[in-house]
Parts: C-alpha cells; sequence; structure tokens
C-alpha cells in the first residue's frame, strides 16, 4: 500500500511572503509550494516582481522581506524566515 502523504515531496515551500525595495512593496503576501519532479512557471506583466522572487529565491538579493521560504532537497536546506 502506498502512502498518500506527499508532504516530504515539497521542495520549495513560500508562505506569506512580502518584499520591499525601497518605501515599494514589490511582493504582497505570495504563498505557494512546489513539489518534487513539478515544473513550476513564473508569468507575469512588466514590473509585477517576477525577478524579484527569483532574487529573493536564489539569494541574490536581500530586500526587506516578510514570511517564510523553505527550499529543501535530499543534502540540502535553505529557509529565510523573517522577524
Amino acid at each position: 500500500m502506498q502512502s498518500t502523504d506527499t508532504s516530504n515531496d515539497i521542495i520549495l515551500s513560500v508562505d506569506s511572503l512580502k518584499v520591499k525595495r525601497g518605501e515599494r512593496e514589490v511582493l504582497k503576501g505570495l504563498s505557494f509550494f512546489v513539489r518534487r519532479g513539478e515544473f513550476f512557471t513564473v508569468l507575469g506583466s512588466s514590473g509585477v516582481g517576477k525577478t524579484t522572487l527569483l532574487d529573493v529565491i536564489s539569494g541574490f538579493v536581500s530586500p526587506l522581506y516578510f514570511g517564510n521560504l523553505v527550499w529543501t532537497d535530499n543534502d540540502f536546506l535553505f529557509s529565510l524566515i523573517s522577524i
């Protein structure tokens, strides 16, 4: 019998992420998760925060942020948890 619990398959979890650059709130309460083996696409108009999201996930920038971002893999755990 196969388990239906897929919570261990989640490799990226973002919960209530808010990102500010200067006085501008670029991301407002973004939440999503990605499971192992899934493809994830970020779509949106110019200036809505696609690059900012990818920069925060990758760790390239550290703007003021709130919320939780957890990125896991077999040998890797990356977590941004704001205060």
